[in-house]
């Protein structure tokens, strides 16, 4: 296995060397379950390398990385998708301050569009039934003929719910109109190491994230930001200023090896895996939502039923739950496809943000600010973002009026982002 990270901090953890560096475990399995790994966490050491200024074993599993992401250079992250996100916003700034984004985009998106000044305007999605349409290509073209200062667009894909929209279109309107095309494409890390995957947005997109932890066997955080070489050092500039200076070395090794892994055996295992998903979806008829990628499980049945069936999905929406399925949890599925079918069809819930008005630019809301009950905050100006998470997507944005409707939908979720003991932060009346 070609992994030379992993390779040279496996050598070391099994190694009797006297640990007087951070972190403070000292190597040692404290209690025989949480700490099983953690002779892997190292610091910045001689052997180890240094992932802001990288000229050794992390910059050689970086240009591995690249490799096998058919992209000019790779930058890893161990704090998340959301910090490659900011990095290359970052990036992106310093090419231009007009920005077209996905209205169906994470929130790490809109809230970097504001904090690095970007005039930014949103490109609205459709949605069928509860579900986002892919993005409109024609309406991309219209808004960039219409708009020439806007020099730098933001798309995701794929979204949540395993729908990709057709990034290669995209980037050739894109760069016909001599503008930047940043592809957010979190849920599909794996979509580079097999045929019957969508296609990656690496090779057509200048700058693309690919969240590894979601969909490939990597700790939690563990993610990539794949740059073309124009915009290389602009990122690893911005990388070491919006990143923490103590990554994590087990995330960064389990990366390394994860690639590697995916490397020598993917393709032949995704077909292993088609071939059950497919019986799976033949079991369960139209209870099973269409979806470009087939890892990505959209069943309708109840979340909270599964759970106390033993059965935990990624997330709800509406009246389905979605599923993230790999070669580790494929020995599952019987599992899973005998509880769905003990369980009832659930109720249409037509939840989804696509009848609620959206903003068409992003504003910054001033003013001092005060935090009321969300149920009380009805014809308030928001001073920050709320949504649902998952899928991490505002349906409040900072600077938009609060409606009842919105209210209404935000007081039945289970879990929401930026609100505060169930208040929400708006600007105080004058």
């Amino acid at each position: 296995m070609n992994a030379p990270l992993y390779e040279t901090l496996k050598k070391y953890a099994k190694g009797n060397i006297s640990r007087f560096f951070m972190p403070s475990h000292a190597g040692r399995d404290i209690d025989g379950c949480l700490y099983s790994s953690c002779a892997f966490d190292f610091t910045e050491l001689s052997f180890s390398d240094n992932l802001v200024n990288a000229d050794g074993v992390i910059l050689k599993a970086e240009t591995l990385l690249a490799k096998s992401y058919f992209s000019p250079f790779s930058l890893m992250f161990t704090s998340g998708a959301t910090s490659a996100i900011w990095t290359a916003m970052a990036t992106l700034r310093e090419y231009t301050d007009g920005i077209l984004i996905d209205s169906f985009s994470h929130k790490s998106v809109f809230c970097a569009a504001k904090n690095f000044d970007f005039k930014a305007t949103l490109i609205q999605r459709e949605f069928d039934g509860v579900f986002p349409k892919p993005i409109d290509c024609d309406r991309i073209e219209k808004i960039l003929s219409q708009n020439p200062s806007i020099k730098a667009v933001s798309v995701t894909s794929p979204d949540y719910f395993g729908k990709v929209s057709d990034v290669e279109k995209i980037a050739k309107v894109v760069h016909r109109h001599g503008a930047v095309l940043f592809v957010d494409e979190a849920q599909g890390a794996h979509f580079g190491f097999s045929p019957l995957l969508p296609k990656s947005a690496n090779g057509y997109a200048d700058l693309v994230c690919d969240s590894m932890h979601k969909t490939m066997p990597v700790y939690g955080g563990g993610a990539v930001l794949n740059v073309k070489e124009k915009f290389y050092e602009a990122a690893k500039f911005h990388r070491a200023r919006l990143t923490t200076s103590s990554p994590s070395y087990i995330v960064m090794a389990s990366i390394d090896y994860a690639r590697a892994l995916f490397d020598i055996n993917a393709k032949a295992r995704y077909e292993v895996l088609k071939e059950k998903i497919d019986k799976v979806k033949s079991c369960l008829g139209d209870r099973v939502k269409n979806t470009d990628d087939f890892t990505r499980l959209v069943i309708k049945v109840d979340g909270d039923s599964l759970e106390k069936e033993g059965i935990y999905p990624e997330a709800s929406w509406g009246e389905y739950s979605v599923f993230i399925v790999n070669f580790f949890n494929a020995c599952r599925l019987k599992k899973l496809v005998k509880a769905v079918k003990k369980l009832p069809v659930p109720m249409s819930a037509q939840r989804g943000y696509g009848d609620m008005k959206m903003p068409s630019e992003l504003k910054r809301a001033k003013g001092k600010r005060e935090y009321v009950p969300l149920t009380e905050s009805e014809g308030r100006i928001s001073a920050d973002d709320v949504g649902s998470y998952p899928p991490g997507v505002p349906l409040i944005y900072e600077g938009e009026v609060i409606t009842s409707e919105k209210i209404k939908f935000l007081s039945a979720e289970k879990h929401t982002f930026n609100l505060v003991n169930g208040k929400i932060c708006v600007i105080m009346d004058k």
